[in-house]
């Protein structure tokens, strides 16, 4: 630098000047950048969560409460625990019911809901499963997978949903479609124990974990994706 000329060394510092003012906005959009990720991979391990039913220890939830808290997923309202006469109402209506939590995690799909689940003939969790699918103005696009052997078994809600236009896909061996979990909104997966039956959400010690790492979201949505078209009726003709 020394060597250089007074108008060389003006020509150098002017171009460094110019070099910083076109990587500026370059740099401030990195550090946006680094911010949001740092922020971003706080609230995922705030929003980590863990349900668990307490094999029938727990006062059981009130079907009017339950059955409200559903209906609120069809209208986009703010689920919110309510019973028409609480009064009377010798039934649980604490939002911290392992019930109401469930309810509400799924009443909070926007966009979609993959369901991957053994069997399925809870009423107030199959009617939720509709309401979300025909919310107004924006439905919900809810897909199921199941086991074959729960098709059409005692107490099924497969059937139900199916006939109300509900696309569903089962697999096609001797062998249990087991999976247990939920993805929403390509962003939650719910999985744990818990099958969607009356006796595992008010008789069964079963748990459910809800978690948004965006690493184990896109895992279980692969596998679900996977499924979805190994179970189709075209890979099966295929075979």
């Amino acid at each position: 630098f020394q060597s250089l000329s007074v108008a060389q060394r003006y020509l150098l510092l002017a171009g460094a000047g110019l070099a910083c003012l076109a990587a500026g906005p370059l740099l401030e959009r990195l550090l946006k950048f680094l911010i949001n990720r740092r922020q971003s991979r706080g609230r995922c391990r705030r929003q980590f969560d863990c349900i668990f039913f307490s094999g029938g220890s727990l006062l059981p939830p009130c079907q009017a409460a339950s059955q409200a808290l559903a209906a609120a997923a069809s209208s986009s309202n703010d689920p919110a625990v309510f019973c028409p006469d609480p009064s009377d109402c010798r039934l649980s209506h604490s939002s911290q019911h392992p019930y109401f939590q469930l309810i509400r995690q799924l009443a909070s799909a926007v966009r979609s809901l993959d369901l991957c689940m053994y069997t399925l003939s809870s009423p107030d969790l199959s009617a939720l499963l509709l309401a979300l699918s025909q919310r107004k103005p924006r439905p919900v696009r809810v897909r199921v997978i199941c086991d074959s052997e729960q098709l059409h078994s005692l107490g099924s809600a497969i059937a139900k949903l199916r006939s109300a236009g509900l696309p569903i896909r089962a697999d096609s061996t001797s062998y249990f479609m087991h999976h247990k979990f939920c993805v929403i909104d390509r962003s939650l997966v719910l999985t744990g124990s818990l099958n969607w039956t009356g006796q595992g959400t008010l008789g069964n010690w079963e748990n459910v974990v809800a978690l948004d790492d965006v690493k184990v979201v896109e895992a279980f949505r692969r596998e679900f994706e996977r499924l979805w078209q190994e179970f189709s009726p075209a890979s099966r003709s295929a075979r």
